[in-house]
Protein backbone atom coordinates (compact mmCIF):
# COMPACT_ATOMS: atom_id res chain seq x y z
CA UNK A 1 0.00 0.00 0.00
CA UNK A 2 3.05 2.23 0.80
CA UNK A 3 3.56 3.51 -3.35
CA UNK A 4 -0.03 3.15 -4.41
CA UNK A 5 -2.03 1.71 -6.50
CA UNK A 6 -3.24 1.43 -9.91
CA UNK A 7 -6.60 3.85 -9.60
CA UNK A 8 -9.25 5.78 -11.35
CA UNK A 9 -9.41 5.57 -15.36
CA UNK A 10 -6.21 2.79 -15.20
CA UNK A 11 -8.19 0.74 -12.99
CA UNK A 12 -11.23 1.07 -15.17
CA UNK A 13 -9.03 0.05 -17.86
CA UNK A 14 -8.29 -3.12 -15.69
CA UNK A 15 -11.16 -3.87 -15.12
CA UNK A 16 -12.27 -4.28 -18.60
CA UNK A 17 -15.06 -1.62 -17.75
CA UNK A 18 -16.80 -0.34 -21.26
CA UNK A 19 -15.87 2.65 -22.35
CA UNK A 20 -12.18 2.27 -20.72
CA UNK A 21 -9.82 0.33 -23.18
CA UNK A 22 -7.20 3.02 -22.75
CA UNK A 23 -6.55 6.02 -20.68
CA UNK A 24 -3.81 8.08 -18.50
CA UNK A 25 -2.05 6.01 -16.17
CA UNK A 26 -3.57 6.71 -12.72
CA UNK A 27 -1.92 5.97 -8.93
CA UNK A 28 -3.69 6.52 -6.02
CA UNK A 29 -1.47 7.28 -3.56
CA UNK A 30 -1.49 7.20 0.58
CA UNK A 31 -1.85 11.22 1.46
CA UNK A 32 1.56 11.57 2.86
CA UNK A 33 3.07 10.06 -0.52
CA UNK A 34 4.68 12.23 -3.39
CA UNK A 35 5.60 11.14 -6.73
CA UNK A 36 6.32 12.47 -9.89
CA UNK A 37 6.83 10.90 -13.48
CA UNK A 38 6.29 11.55 -16.76
CA UNK A 39 2.94 10.94 -18.23
CA UNK A 40 1.44 9.61 -14.81
CA UNK A 41 -1.64 11.06 -12.95
CA UNK A 42 -1.13 10.82 -9.39
CA UNK A 43 -4.27 11.60 -6.91
CA UNK A 44 -3.76 11.57 -3.31
CA UNK A 45 -6.66 10.42 -0.94
CA UNK A 46 -6.96 7.69 1.64
CA UNK A 47 -7.69 3.57 1.00
CA UNK A 48 -8.12 1.07 3.01
CA UNK A 49 -7.20 -2.97 2.48
CA UNK A 50 -11.00 -3.27 1.61
CA UNK A 51 -10.67 -1.02 -1.07
CA UNK A 52 -7.97 -2.93 -3.07
CA UNK A 53 -7.50 -5.92 -5.72
CA UNK A 54 -5.18 -7.10 -8.16
CA UNK A 55 -5.81 -7.54 -12.01
CA UNK A 56 -3.53 -9.16 -13.74
CA UNK A 57 -0.80 -9.22 -10.99
CA UNK A 58 -1.13 -5.89 -11.30
CA UNK A 59 -2.20 -3.81 -8.08
CA UNK A 60 -5.50 -1.38 -8.33
CA UNK A 61 -8.47 -0.32 -6.61
CA UNK A 62 -11.51 -2.64 -6.23
CA UNK A 63 -14.85 -2.10 -8.86
CA UNK A 64 -16.61 -0.52 -6.09
CA UNK A 65 -13.57 1.87 -5.41
CA UNK A 66 -13.16 2.72 -8.73
CA UNK A 67 -16.35 3.96 -10.32
CA UNK A 68 -16.55 5.72 -6.82
CA UNK A 69 -13.16 7.54 -8.03
CA UNK A 70 -14.45 7.77 -11.60
CA UNK A 71 -17.66 10.47 -10.54
CA UNK A 72 -14.58 12.92 -9.47
CA UNK A 73 -12.71 12.92 -13.56
CA UNK A 74 -15.78 12.04 -15.80
CA UNK A 75 -19.30 13.20 -16.69
CA UNK A 76 -22.14 10.96 -14.92
CA UNK A 77 -22.76 9.61 -18.46
CA UNK A 78 -20.04 7.86 -18.32
CA UNK A 79 -20.28 6.51 -15.07
CA UNK A 80 -23.21 5.46 -15.87
CA UNK A 81 -22.35 3.38 -18.54
CA UNK A 82 -19.50 2.16 -15.93
CA UNK A 83 -22.23 1.12 -12.96
CA UNK A 84 -23.99 -0.28 -15.95
CA UNK A 85 -21.18 -2.58 -16.86
CA UNK A 86 -20.45 -3.61 -13.51
CA UNK A 87 -23.94 -4.55 -12.60
CA UNK A 88 -24.26 -6.53 -15.89
CA UNK A 89 -21.15 -8.07 -14.53
CA UNK A 90 -22.78 -9.32 -11.34
CA UNK A 91 -21.40 -6.42 -8.86
CA UNK A 92 -23.46 -6.08 -6.07
CA UNK A 93 -25.17 -2.62 -5.99
CA UNK A 94 -25.46 -2.76 -2.21
CA UNK A 95 -21.77 -3.23 -2.61
CA UNK A 96 -21.32 -0.62 -4.76
CA UNK A 97 -23.54 1.99 -2.38
CA UNK A 98 -21.70 0.73 0.75
CA UNK A 99 -18.09 1.94 -0.76
CA UNK A 100 -19.63 4.93 -2.12
CA UNK A 101 -20.92 5.80 2.05
CA UNK A 102 -17.52 5.49 3.37
CA UNK A 103 -15.91 7.33 0.67
CA UNK A 104 -18.20 10.33 0.69
CA UNK A 105 -17.22 11.09 4.24
CA UNK A 106 -13.71 12.41 2.93
CA UNK A 107 -16.00 14.90 1.28
CA UNK A 108 -15.11 13.79 -2.27
CA UNK A 109 -17.37 14.30 -5.57
CA UNK A 110 -16.94 10.87 -7.23
CA UNK A 111 -19.08 8.83 -4.76
CA UNK A 112 -21.90 11.48 -4.47
CA UNK A 113 -21.96 10.67 -8.37
CA UNK A 114 -21.73 6.87 -7.94
CA UNK A 115 -24.56 7.64 -5.07
CA UNK A 116 -27.01 9.75 -7.78
CA UNK A 117 -26.53 7.04 -10.20
CA UNK A 118 -27.29 3.90 -7.51
CA UNK A 119 -30.48 6.25 -6.32
CA UNK A 120 -31.50 6.57 -10.29
CA UNK A 121 -31.41 2.96 -10.61
CA UNK A 122 -33.32 1.59 -7.57
CA UNK A 123 -36.67 0.75 -9.39
CA UNK A 124 -34.95 -1.11 -12.42
CA UNK A 125 -35.04 -4.74 -11.57
CA UNK A 126 -32.34 -5.67 -14.67
CA UNK A 127 -28.95 -3.89 -15.87
CA UNK A 128 -28.74 -2.61 -19.59
CA UNK A 129 -27.33 -5.46 -21.94
CA UNK A 130 -24.89 -2.77 -23.24
CA UNK A 131 -23.27 0.30 -23.05
CA UNK A 132 -25.41 1.78 -26.28
CA UNK A 133 -28.09 0.63 -24.83
CA UNK A 134 -27.34 3.04 -21.96
CA UNK A 135 -26.46 5.25 -24.23
CA UNK A 136 -29.87 5.34 -26.16
CA UNK A 137 -31.77 5.39 -22.87
CA UNK A 138 -30.37 8.93 -21.97
CA UNK A 139 -31.51 10.01 -25.12
CA UNK A 140 -35.19 8.44 -25.65
CA UNK A 141 -35.74 7.49 -22.14
CA UNK A 142 -37.39 10.84 -21.48
CA UNK A 143 -40.24 10.72 -23.74
CA UNK A 144 -43.50 9.43 -22.12
CA UNK A 145 -44.09 6.24 -22.16
CA UNK A 146 -41.01 4.63 -22.99
CA UNK A 147 -39.61 1.61 -20.83
CA UNK A 148 -36.97 -0.48 -20.91
CA UNK A 149 -36.47 -4.02 -21.40
CA UNK A 150 -40.15 -4.53 -22.05
CA UNK A 151 -41.35 -8.33 -22.05
CA UNK A 152 -43.37 -9.60 -25.37
CA UNK A 153 -46.24 -11.96 -25.16
CA UNK A 154 -48.45 -13.92 -27.33
CA UNK A 155 -51.91 -13.78 -26.57
CA UNK A 156 -51.59 -16.99 -24.52
CA UNK A 157 -49.65 -15.61 -22.39
CA UNK A 158 -46.19 -17.27 -23.98
CA UNK A 159 -43.05 -15.63 -24.02
CA UNK A 160 -41.72 -13.87 -27.77
CA UNK A 161 -38.94 -11.71 -26.73
CA UNK A 162 -37.63 -8.98 -24.58
CA UNK A 163 -37.17 -5.32 -26.28
CA UNK A 164 -34.59 -2.92 -24.90
CA UNK A 165 -37.00 -0.24 -25.52
CA UNK A 166 -40.66 -0.24 -26.45
CA UNK A 167 -43.79 2.23 -25.88
CA UNK A 168 -46.35 -0.79 -24.21
CA UNK A 169 -49.27 0.93 -24.82
CA UNK A 170 -48.49 1.15 -28.77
Amino acid sequence: RGAGVAGFRAAAALHGVDGFDEGPLELLVPTSRHIRLPALVVHRGPFEHVDLTAVDGIRCTSIARTLCDLGAVEPPGRVRIAVEWAWRHGVSRRWLRTTAERLARHAQRGPDVLLSLLDESEGRLVATESALEVQVEEVIGSLPGVVRQHPIHRSDGSFVARVDFAVPEL
